[in-house]
């Protein structure tokens, strides 16, 4: 390689280099030369330097926007907050950490167990003897011999025609969370007090006591001592004194005496 040639290679690198320091290059920006070489020197920077300010630029909007995207999704996570409406406990999770929640989505089933049901079917030929209040007793097999208590409140008005049964349905409640809805249980209803002697009408006592029955015995009026229990939606248990399938005078006592003829009505 000549002198020459190594001349021209080194003028020309010489000119690549002064792109962006020339004044040339601050017309063509739309600028003109300063006067004072401070001035140009503040230019040429400009100038020399925007590339890497774009760059800043660009860097400091992504800054800003991550910033605003994190201070929205802390707004979307407060006010997508979900709240049961109930207060319970729950009973199966339909949905896993991240996936898309819809409008329609399940994602959990929650249950009220506070208070669970007993539900027995009754057959159609035991529905009469029974009323809102009787109380139920019952077990359940998995929990061995512990007895529960509640009260029927619901008596169902519909006959399942296949089974011929109503159901019968009673609260219980379930504080301690000790029964668990599915469980089979075996229920007793109390159908009522029971009766160690007869029930009759309280208007039929007479006596001073009334402790006295006027009794039809061979068509005659006899006047019995009785014994009496309980009373009853207003009759009384009689324990002593009567008989099953005795005739009793319910009414009228002050008309009839011992040993009279048995009246018409009795």
């Amino acid at each position: 390689m000549t002198s020459r040639t190594k001349y021209d290679l080194a003028k020309a690198d010489l000119e690549i280099q002064k792109v962006g320091y020339r004044d040339s290059d601050i017309r063509d920006a739309g600028l003109l030369p300063p006067s004072s070489e401070k001035s140009k020197k503040a230019i040429l920077k400009k100038l020399n330097t925007r590339i890497e300010k774009a760059e800043l630029d660009t860097a400091r909007a992504r800054v800003s926007q991550a910033r605003n995207n994190i201070i929205s999704t802390r707004l979307m996570l407060r006010e997508t907050r979900i709240v049961s409406p109930i207060t319970g406990v729950v009973a199966a999770r339909n949905m896993e950490t991240g996936e898309m929640v819809t409008e329609d989505s399940v994602i959990a089933t929650v249950i009220d167990i506070s208070t669970v049901f007993v539900s027995m079917n009754i057959n159609e030929r035991d529905i009469p003897g029974m009323k809102k209040g009787q109380r139920v007793s019952f077990t359940a097999d998995a929990l061995g011999k512990k007895e529960f208590h509640g009260k029927i409140d619901l008596i169902s008005p519909v006959l399942d025609t296949k089974t011929r049964t109503v159901e019968v349905r009673s609260p219980v409640d379930n504080q301690k969370m000790i029964l668990l809805p599915g469980m089979f249980v075996r229920a007793r209803i109390d159908r009522g007090v029971k009766i160690r002697g007869i029930l009759i009408p309280r208007g039929a006592l007479t006596g001073r006591d009334s402790l006295e029955v006027y009794v039809i015995r061979k068509g005659l009026v006899m006047k019995e001592r009785v014994v009496t229990g309980r009373e009853i939606d207003g009759k009384i248990e009689i324990r002593e004194g009567l008989r099953e399938g005795d005739r009793i005078v319910v009414k009228g006592q002050s008309t009839v005496y011992e040993g009279m003829k048995a009246p018409a009505e009795s």
